[in-house]
């Protein structure tokens, strides 16, 4: 049963929260939500090992699908595969919890992370992009790569630096991403709900055990 519709929408260079409108909740569900680079990965690995109780190789990126994405596929093939899964689902989202539909029967997980350490850890992770990922991004983008004799360093700054600087907040039209710490600040906002489960990426590096 949907408990509260989406509150806002969000449409980004990377997301738009209006895919999930074809989203048909199962009972048990798991949405993985979290800000860029704050663990959402390593949370899916969690996930999935407490799902099939096994450490066999799966692959996860096919099995556990990022809904509000714009650039892996479209949404019109992305619904079919959700739907046609016979497992307990577990699905991954950047969004704040405002821009999600509740509902009773699902599962929400939220990883916090330090700002700067996440900022750090995207600034990090544009670095690595090669030229056709870039491409790819772009393309599905309402907004382009940075350029005009920027360094790569100093183009991808120009990404990051907004998720800090609410300063640029609604300066660019129909953009309402939310900033990093709105993300953060949506999900302590409904901290009450039974559904919600808050977990920090410090907590989870300081349980960490390897064979």
């Amino acid at each position: 049963m949907l408990s509260r519709a989406p509150l806002n929408v969000v449409r980004n260079w990377v997301c738009d929260s209006r895919q999930w409108d074809g989203y048909k909740p199962r009972e048990g569900d798991v949405i993985i939500a979290t800000a860029p680079k704050a663990g959402t990965t390593w949370t899916q690995h969690i996930v999935n090992l407490l799902v099939f109780q096994s450490p066999a190789p799966r692959p996860l990126f096919d099995m556990s699908l990022w809904i509000d994405c714009r650039f892996t596929m479209p949404i019109e093939a992305m619904l079919p595969i959700i739907e046609a899964q016979q497992h307990r689902r577990f699905l991954k989202s950047h969004l704040p919890l405002d821009a999600l539909p509740i509902y009773d029967e699902v599962r929400y997980i939220h990883v916090a992370r330090a700002g700067l350490d996440a900022c750090m850890s995207f600034l990090n992770h544009f670095n690595n992009y090669l030229p056709e990922r870039w491409s790819a991004s772009t393309r599905s983008a309402w907004r382009t790569k940075p350029s005009g004799g920027l360094s790569a360093g100093a183009a991808n700054a120009a990404r990051i630096l907004p998720l800090l600087d609410d300063r640029r907040r609604g300066q660019r039209g129909d953009d309402k991403s939310r900033l990093l710490f709105d993300i953060e600040c949506s999900f302590w906002r409904e901290r009450a709900r039974p559904n919600l489960l808050l977990v920090h990426y410090n907590d989870l590096k300081a349980t960490f055990r390897t064979r």
